[in-house]
């Protein structure tokens, strides 16, 4: 019975790889209030700051604590504008038990004013056109709650165009959403493995759809796009080979997702009939109208 199982799966296609699934156990994230060091206004650097609170939200993979909605008293407030590394009370930043504690600061905005030609075909006449271009920088650190040790440091750059001085710079803050994204994936990614191709082309040669084993509990949600590596021996060391690309089409379980084949299906479908293991880790994918407005 069991031969003639294996049988009809190679027929169809599907090819099953063993995974272990380890309990999930999410990290507690405290997010501490953004530093000001610049021209914006307090409300420009709070919308910066929840962008990063709703990215780290919107991914289920962490508990986060928002200090900013706890309804801080001023000592806090003031506690918040030095920084990590020069706390020296470890017990304070401790008390909420956090695993990791997020800081930022928010720099200068400028806005520049430009000109461009505009050209009307129809007519075979142009003219200049005055818009403008806002951009600032931000950064985003995680500290140690154990030691105030800066662990992650990044400084992103927002920037984006807009008729007025007033609506480049909402624009220019609608693009932190895309910085916030490469935070999250940076420090709280998934990582599991291909353990199924669900779905082949007509030849068998191609994998079309495959299970991975990251699911509802592990924070993976539809859309949500993963790279494919395979397992290669380089000078006798094992290290992992980009081979695909993958997006989350449905979640089936607490431990299960259907995954489109974005990428690499001749490659995918050969390493599972050999029983290769294929790794998968989440990334953040920008589109077209993200990577204009974000530099």
């Amino acid at each position: 019975m069991k031969k003639l199982l294996i049988t009809l799966m190679c027929l169809v296609g599907i090819f099953s790889a063993q995974a272990q699934i380890a309990e999930v156990k999410k990290q507690v994230v405290t997010v501490e209030p953004f530093v000001n060091n610049g021209n914006l206004s307090s409300d420009n650097v709070n919308r910066v700051r929840n962008e990063v609170v709703q990215s780290l939200t919107a991914t289920g993979r962490v508990i986060v604590f928002d200090k900013a909605q706890q309804g801080a008293v001023a000592a806090e407030q003031e506690r918040s504008k030095k920084t990590a590394a020069d706390m020296r009370d470890m017990g304070e930043m401790g008390q909420y038990h956090s695993d990791k504690i997020v800081t930022g600061s928010v720099n200068a905005a400028t806005i520049t004013r430009k000109q461009r030609e505009v050209k009307d075909y129809v007519k075979k006449t142009s003219h200049m056109e005055t818009y403008y271009e806002a951009s600032f920088s931000y950064q985003i650190n995680i500290v140690d709650p154990n030691t105030g040790v800066n662990t992650y440091s990044n400084v992103f750059t927002a920037s984006a165009t807009g008729e007025t001085e007033s609506v480049a710079l909402n624009n220019a803050l609608g693009a932190v959403g895309v910085g916030s994204k490469d935070f999250v994936e940076a420090n709280f990614g998934l990582a599991g493995q291909i353990v199924q191709v669900y779905k082949t082309n007509k030849n068998n040669t191609k994998a079309e759809e495959v299970y991975i084993n990251l699911g509802s509990s592990h924070g993976i949600a539809k859309g949500n796009r993963l790279k494919a590596y395979a397992q290669i021996n380089v000078a006798g060391e094992m290290s992992n080979k980009e081979i695909g690309e993958l997006e989350v089409k449905e979640v089936a379980s607490g431990s299960r997702a259907l995954c489109k084949v974005k990428k690499g299906g001749e490659d995918i479908i050969k390493l599972m009939s050999e029983n290769a293991t294929i790794n998968v880790e989440s990334y953040a994918h920008h589109g077209f109208f993200e990577r204009g407005i974000f530099k």
